[in-house]
């Protein structure tokens, strides 16, 4: 709280919306407890400061590397690594270890140590799973949502405590001139009975087999997208990127289902053509009626807006997501998007049940937004138990 110092590990590269999410709602929360000074542990020197008062590079492998890093973070009270999807050894085995290690090394110096909002799968690299198993009950593990939580007990013996994503807590902003022109499209459409469906196409979602058909995903959306509008009159889609990293991102993908949409599904659309701010993706989030995404952190803008999203899932991590919300057949595999039929029987189904969907996700999202400021409970060193 008052004058505490705490650093904070950024999860990966910059150029993710949902690593922005997350850090600039960590950022205002702190700020709001009166955190005098907040540093940011980065492996890229560009990165934005975000709103910390100072940038740190992570330790590379060298004695003196950590030598000068451990100088700097004995200058904090508490260190809080943000957890994400990177702590599982999906994406590296390497990376997770290095950022295990790093909590590790805060924990001896003295530091209080938090391994904040994260998701587990349920076949970890064995040797993440261990240097987890070593961390020791001085770290305090905040499982993002109850799949993980019951994973990461079973597979470590540790008890984790239940949170929600830190993304849940960002505010969007409609103030920004390209956020309130398509704020205007929206709300004409409305005002003329439309229903107003986001559209995001995650390449990523396919997995690194398939990730050469990810044309094929972008081409099923359009169909997809064509098929809905040609059962309800009345439906109106906005293609929203989430990411502008990779060989064809998000950003490509949205324009290329633009390009694939036959004149009469265009004429019902807005495309977004570049990845806007996580701020302003929530902003706009919370004007739609649902969305259909392979972004996770797009549904947790949708969700946190109080807007249901059907998703489709890489990895088994969604699930857990939905489980805050008591919310079933909300998702398929990103693979079972390159069969055009099933795509569109998803999304007619994510259409019927919006209604009820968003009646549930407005009734839960209260108590999901408590459960994500636990991460800002926990770094403050305040008391934090499972109901």
């Amino acid at each position: 709280g008052q004058g505490s110092a705490i650093a904070i590990s950024y999860p990966a590269i910059p150029g993710s919306l949902g690593d922005e999410a997350m850090c600039e709602a960590l950022n205002k929360e702190l700020r709001s407890t009166g955190c005098n000074r907040l540093g940011l542990i980065t492996h890229d020197s560009n990165s934005n400061l975000n709103g910390f008062d100072e940038l740190q590079l992570r330790p590379g492998k060298f004695a003196f590397s950590w030598w000068s890093f451990c100088r700097w973070l004995a200058r904090y009270d508490a260190l809080g690594l943000m957890g994400a999807d990177v702590i599982d050894g999906y994406y590296s085995a390497r990376n997770s270890l290095a950022r295990l290690h790093l909590i590790d090394c805060a924990r001896r110096m003295g530091l209080r140590t938090v391994l904040l909002g994260f998701s587990y799968r349920a076949d970890p690299e064995p040797k993440v799973l261990a240097e987890l198993k070593n961390i020791g009950d001085a770290v305090t593990l905040l499982a993002r949502d109850p799949m993980s939580l019951e994973r990461v007990r079973s597979l470590t013996g540790q008890s984790p405590i239940q949170v929600a994503d830190l993304a849940f807590l960002l505010q969007g902003t409609l103030s920004s001139a390209r956020v309130s022109e398509a704020r205007r499209w929206i709300e004409t459409e409305k005002a003329q009975g439309n229903k107003v469906v986001g559209l995001n196409c995650n390449p990523q979602s396919l997995g690194s087999d398939l990730s050469y058909k990810a044309h094929q995903l972008a081409d099923n959306y359009a169909k997809a997208a064509a098929s809905l509008a040609s059962t309800d009159s009345q439906v109106r889609f906005l293609i929203v990127p989430h990411d502008c990293r990779g060989d064809f991102s998000d950003v490509d993908a949205a324009h290329h289902i633009w390009n694939s949409m036959d004149g009469n599904t265009r004429q019902k659309t807005r495309l977004i053509g570049e990845t806007w701010t996580a701020s302003e993706i929530k902003g706009i989030a919370g004007l739609l009626d649902y969305s259909i995404t392979g972004r996770m952190h797009f549904a947790i803008a949708c969700l946190g807006s109080g807007v249901p999203a059907g998703s489709l899932t890489y990895q088994d991590k969604f699930e857990g997501l939905y489980q805050h919300f008591e919310l079933d057949g909300m998702c398929i595999k990103g693979s079972d998007g390159l069969s055009l039929e099933r795509l569109i029987t998803f999304f007619n189904h994510i259409h019927r049940l919006s209604d009820a969907s968003r009646i549930k996700v407005l009734a839960k999202l209260p108590h999901v937004n408590d459960l994500a400021r636990r991460n800002i409970t926990a770094l403050l060193g305040e008391p934090l138990m499972n109901e």
